[in-house]
């Protein structure tokens, strides 16, 4: 599955150029939701990411790609006729051919800068009071704001909002494991909003060990959560009263030599758990509505991090 752009590291990656061109930000939209922000907790940045990158796409074409890969989108250069080339066109054709083919590159660079106030203006009318103060304490602000650019806006969003915390990088870490150790679905929770929420904890534990420093001070990568443990997981986590039957299918199906059985990415863990059909419900002997399935997690689940 696709996995988003790293914010912590493209956030050190900005450069410091900045121009004096302003627009004043667009009013908030009511068909757009309004991002959250919490040092403590999930917010709704996934959700809301999602439907910027949508909006944007609609409205400002290919310039919105930069949402989802944290680089603007580039334009080919267009490869000038040899020497060569020109003494042989007797007609003009190869030189007129450059020409309107640098004078296309022209147009789509004004295009493309032309929109960039505008997709700035419509991100940042979509933060909360909140979201604001956290992006505009980001060291990288000033010149941000002058230059009104959009993709340099989402990269300090994503820094600030993708593992939220104090700046403190051991406390964020602690409450980043945290949150993602006790997360569970709640009974009334759709599978698709627990899968937000998962990959919105994921997000936070990978962003947070990014934020790390060796004992040089130089910064620690962030490892990747393997995709067959957050397959693993996001099973283990679902709601036993809906799911401790598929649960207990697929530890039984392991134990039975059949692994291909088992999800191996969390889309895979999803469609599985989206499409499953749960039982009709009846009591045992011992008044419970469902065997409790022992859970998936094995004995390292607490290195599943580090896997």
């Amino acid at each position: 599955m696709s996995r988003r752009p790293n914010f912590a590291q493209a956030h050190r990656k900005l450069t410091q150029q900045s121009e004096t061109s302003k627009s004043r930000p667009s009013a908030a939209s009511s068909s757009l939701p309004v991002l959250t922000f919490s040092k403590f907790g999930p917010t709704n940045y996934i959700s809301w990411s999602e439907d910027i990158m949508t909006h944007c796409t609609r409205e400002y074409g290919s310039l919105a790609s930069c949402l989802q890969t944290a680089e603007y989108p580039e334009i080919a250069e267009v490869e000038e006729p040899t020497a060569e080339e020109i003494a042989a066109d007797a007609s003009g054709l190869v030189r007129f051919r450059y020409q309107e083919q640098v004078k296309a590159n022209n147009k789509k660079q004004f295009s493309m800068d032309e929109k960039k106030p505008l997709m700035y203006g419509t991100i940042f009318a979509q933060l909360s009071k909140e979201s604001r103060d956290r992006v505009r304490r980001d060291p990288n602000w000033d010149e941000t704001e002058a230059s009104q650019d959009p993709l340099r806006l989402w990269v300090i969003i994503g820094a600030t909002h993708q593992g939220a915390g104090v700046g403190v990088p051991l406390v964020d870490q602690l409450v980043a494991q945290k949150n993602y150790q006790t997360l569970r679905q709640s009974k009334q929770e759709s599978c698709f909003n627990f899968k937000q929420r998962f990959e919105q904890a994921v997000d936070m534990l990978e962003n947070t060990a990014d934020v790390l420093v060796d004992g040089n001070g130089a910064p620690i990568p962030a490892e990747r959560m393997p995709d067959r443990i957050q397959a693993r997981d996001y099973v283990d986590k679902l709601d036993d009263s809906r799911f401790s039957g598929l649960k207990l299918q697929l530890h039984n199906n392991l134990l039975m030599g059949l692994a291909a059985t088992f999800p191996t990415t969390l889309l895979d863990a999803y469609d599985l758990a989206e499409n499953y059909k749960v039982p009709t419900r009846h009591h045992t002997s011992s008044g419970e509505k469902f065997p409790h399935a022992d859970s998936l997690r094995c004995n390292d689940a607490r290195k599943s991090t580090r896997e």
